[in-house]
């Protein structure tokens, strides 16, 4: 998508982002792992390394060559061949304590002051809780609906519990999270 200023200059992409994010009302924001790719930390935060690392491990096999294939893809073969030994390991878990060690940085940082200043939810497809950690935010559970560790679809983090998930600020995982390691979906 190219965006275009009133005199129809092409507009970098740092500037699209704030003019974006100066819309009211504010727009909810989806994350994926892009924000893990960038500033500082940046590489300890690395799907591919930690795909690798847990293929090599648990199934002796290695990603780097297999250029043609996707992470999911990838872990589709990992998968199997893990399944055909005994003693399988639950790889969900592994992928969640590999995440522990994940620190973020000031972008998580930023995106989450400017979602909590302008009452924004944040959808993430991330499973790693960076986006909470730098908010120094808490997990709540959303009035009586009834999820599970497995579709933990009621739970959130944000600063204080809310009423309204459209008005307030929340982070929600909309593909599992990390404290819940059945929800992760590889």
């Amino acid at each position: 998508m190219v965006s275009r200023n009133r005199r129809g200059f092409i507009l970098p992409g740092s500037q699209v982002l704030a003019n974006f994010l100066r819309r009211d009302p504010a727009p909810a924001i989806l994350l994926g792992n892009g924000i893990n790719r960038i500033g500082e930390n940046s590489d300890q935060r690395s799907w591919d390394e930690m795909l690798d690392e847990i293929a090599k491990t648990f199934a002796g096999i290695e990603m780097r060559g297999l250029t043609d294939l996707s992470s999911t893809e990838f872990y589709d073969i990992v998968e199997l061949k893990i399944s055909i030994g005994k003693g399988r390991p639950n790889l969900q878990k592994e992928f969640c304590r590999k995440m522990e060690s994940w620190r973020f940085g000031r972008s998580h940082e930023t995106i989450v002051r400017w979602a909590q200043r302008n009452s924004t939810q944040v959808l993430t497809t991330n499973f790693d809780d960076l986006l909470s950690q730098a908010g120094d935010l808490a997990l709540y559970k959303l009035g009586e609906e009834r999820g599970t560790d497995y579709y933990p679809w009621d739970r959130y983090y944000s600063d204080s519990a809310i009423v309204s998930p459209v008005d307030e600020f929340a982070i929600w995982h909309v593909n599992g999270m990390t404290h819940y390691h059945r929800s992760v979906r590889l």
